[in-house]
């Protein structure tokens, strides 16, 4: 899909909306199009935390006690990656670069198997104890009490779960990671259609009931002009590509 619109006419017809793997996979597979040539930034359509969430038997009840856990036990805790180079895999990277820690990631085919072995403590030779997944996987599983939520990885707690601190209030100053969402244009797209198609989106972000569906759903909303929307790609792309190269990530 994204390869259509790469080649597609531009007269604002033709458009992109995608995650931010989008950024991401460029650092892991070869791709037919160039994401910051070939595409026109329009508009970044929300950012959705992740939810550090661990099984209830694991006695860590803080991402501190986590890491104290981790170094106690080195090479002994097992989280789950729901696929290479996704956003939970790439903020627990974050995390275990960040604080020293040795963390096994066991690799599934999604995120369903992953929460069917977390919650029963399962897994071959061991035990799952820990999954990072986007809010919108995860907020059902803490809300039912299936999983502990350790923390958000937003810079800011969430309406949805006000009880559960960030990372960066859990002692890890200045860690942040949002899986993402925006609309892209083919290369080439007139200014005054850009302009339009990011002012109409930015309208329908800020009307109350939309803006409610987000904060149910966990997700921030962030309203911004299309230059804005371009360097933030630029940054995450950078970012996720320093990520990937340090933990020596590949391609599945």
């Amino acid at each position: 899909g994204s390869d259509l619109v790469s080649k597609a006419p531009a007269d604002g017809y033709t458009l992109l909306f995608n995650a931010s793997l989008f950024a991401t996979n460029p650092h892991l597979v070869k791709l037919p199009y160039d994401i910051h040539k070939d595409f026109t930034p329009i508009a970044l359509v929300a950012k959705a935390p992740l939810l550090i969430v661990v099984n209830n038997d694991l006695p860590a009840r803080t991402v501190s006690e986590l890491i104290a856990y981790a170094k106690a036990n080195p090479g002994k805790l097992n989280f789950g990656i729901g696929s290479n180079g996704s956003a939970g895999h790439l903020a627990q990277e974050l995390l275990r670069s960040n604080a020293g820690i040795e963390i096994q990631m066991i690799p599934y085919k999604g995120s369903t198997p992953a929460y069917a072995d977390l919650l029963g403590g399962r897994l071959q030779g061991g035990r799952l104890q820990g999954f990072t997944d986007p809010v919108l996987g995860a907020i059902g599983q803490v809300q039912g009490g299936k999983v502990r939520a350790l923390a958000v990885t937003s810079s800011k707690r969430l309406s949805a779960l006000p009880d559960v601190p960030t990372v960066a209030e859990s002692g890890m100053v200045g860690f942040e990671y949002h899986s993402w969402y925006g609309v892209w244009g083919p290369p080439g797209l007139p200014a005054d259609i850009v302009q339009r198609l990011n002012a109409d989106i930015n309208r329908w972000l800020t009307q109350p009931d939309v803006r409610a569906q987000f904060d149910k759903l966990g997700y921030e909303v962030q309203p911004g002009v299309p230059a804005d929307f371009a360097t933030f790609v630029r940054d995450n792309s950078a970012r996720d590509a320093k990520i990937i190269k340090d933990a020596g990530i590949r391609a599945e």
